[in-house]
């Protein structure tokens, strides 16, 4: 009674915010603009502090729909967390077009001007990520999760839900003619996708897509432009970000309407979850997914409290943990999908909300390691350089290289291709040298376990997770 009790102050706190916005944007008088923001950040104020509560007894604010998470509210909670007044604030933020992310910016950075820790960030992220390759790896990478896995995983998820309501008697919820309705979809969705791509590169995007854990550092004044050479490789990566996430969301919602036009009952929300599987496709997901299953959730935990660390008031925790971990989300998804798209799929299976959509890819990536393992039985796919200087030797003596497939007479890479492909030939692999190297008196568990270790070799020499690589390295003595 007490949490229902809680659960509905909350949620009537945070009515009243949206109700308060709503006056906000109508109100021309700047008086009454200033009273209406004070009741907001007053509001935010009370609806973060009961959360906090609430969340511990019920994950209630889960509940309760994220479109009242507003950038408003945001930007409010990082300016108290910085120490600003409220009342100077509001009386600053009742003159300034809350739409305009410009005008969000410097009103934000009037208050919190950039440190210098912020510069220094804002230059390794802008070091990391300026390389083109990154950018090429970025677009090839949208292109195949995109483009060619979701079409063909679609197509197999309805080939799957027929046999299976044909053996269950349940109805069906997909349908096999979903994949070409997300390439038609895909593709119309063209021109709005140009369009994002252009607004995002000019700054004229609504400001809710800017991540407010990084504002622009300098709105203004000399720094402002080299603010912009140091965060135009992000924006770049946002760009085409945004532009693949239109394209998806133009095929996820021609997929969802074929669905409901099939009777599909098991929809609650199409622009929501059409939404929801975009963000999915471009590694943009949230961390501890409800809809997904015990294994993913799992793999979710130690990144969260990595994120935590990266935000705590502790100078020294926050600053090892960026240092060491400057990119915490994309990754993460990266390989939880290189698990889903494997045989290690069909674990994930367990607990998820959509069974038959993970059999499908668990399929799709069991297909892909077969013919990962017919690459290896001709000796014409590698895993990393042995330790053994003589063996290592060898190795490059036959002109290869690691973590490469053999066409022609080249060896070419897959550590950087799409996770169907990338994860399952290291995983191949990396079985193969741990089989290989195993010592005499190991027994399969101990190699199948070396092997798993192998393929953690293979994503510390990622680029997003180098500097954890390195810091093993370290203190490994390399």
């Amino acid at each position: 009674d007490q949490t229902a009790q809680k659960i509905a102050e909350q949620l009537n706190v945070r009515r009243s915010i949206v109700s308060y916005t709503n006056q906000f944007k109508q109100e021309t008088d700047p008086i009454k603009r200033e009273q209406l923001l004070k009741q907001i950040a007053q509001n935010s104020y009370i609806s973060r502090t009961q959360g906090t509560d609430i969340g511990r007894q019920l994950s209630a604010r889960r509940i309760i729909a994220n479109e009242l998470d507003s950038p408003m509210q945001r930007v409010f909670g990082l300016l108290d967390k910085a120490g600003v007044n409220p009342d100077v604030y509001t009386k600053r933020g009742a003159k300034i077009d809350w739409d305009d992310p410009y005008e969000v910016v410097k009103f934000y950075r009037d208050l919190v001007p950039a440190t210098k820790r912020d510069w220094l960030d804002a230059l390794r992220y802008s070091s990391m990520l300026s390389s083109p390759l990154t950018h090429i790896v970025n677009i090839t990478g949208n292109v195949g999760q995109s483009g060619v896995v979701a079409p063909i995983e679609k197509t197999l998820t309805g080939a799957i839900d027929f046999f299976g309501s044909k053996v269950s008697g349940k109805q069906q919820q997909h349908f096999v003619g979903e994949g070409g309705s997300y390439v038609k979809g895909y593709a119309q969705n063209l021109t709005n996708a140009s369009k994002r791509f252009i607004d995002v590169m000019a700054g004229k995007n609504k400001y809710t897509n800017v991540d407010f854990d990084r504002l622009p550092l300098a709105p203004t004044g000399k720094g402002k432009y080299v603010a912009m050479i140091l965060e135009f490789p992000t924006k770049l990566l946002d760009g085409m970000d945004q532009f693949f996430t239109a394209l998806t969301e133009g095929g996820e919602k021609a997929a969802t309407s074929y669905r409901l036009a099939r009777g599909a009952t098991n929809i609650i929300d199409p622009i929501a979850e059409a939404e929801a599987n975009a963000r999915y496709r471009i590694f943009r997901q949230a961390l501890g997914d409800k809809r997904e299953g015990a294994l993913l959730q799992a793999m979710d935990y130690v990144p969260r409290q990595i994120l935590r660390a990266r935000s705590s008031s502790n100078p020294l925790v926050s600053t090892v943990a960026r240092f060491t971990f400057p990119f915490i989300g994309t990754p993460t998804n990266i390989v939880k999908q290189g698990v889903e798209y494997s045989p290690l799929g069909w674990l994930t299976t367990l607990g998820a909300k959509n069974k038959t959509e993970q059999i499908a890819k668990a399929t799709m990536g069991t297909a892909t390691a077969l013919a990962g393992a017919m690459l290896l039985g001709s000796d014409r796919l590698s895993f990393d350089e042995p330790r053994e200087q003589e063996e290592k030797n060898a190795f490059r003596a036959a002109g290869k290289q690691p973590y490469s497939i053999k066409i022609g007479d080249k060896w070419v890479s897959y550590n950087k291709l799409a996770p169907i492909v990338g994860f399952n030939l290291a995983l191949v692999s990396g079985l193969d040298q741990a089989w290989k190297d195993r010592k005499t008196d190991q027994n399969f568990i101990d190699a199948a376990i070396q092997g798993f270790g192998n393929i953690s070799n293979f994503y510390t020499d990622q680029s997003y997770f180098k500097s954890m690589g390195d810091l093993v390295s370290a203190v490994n003595g390399d």
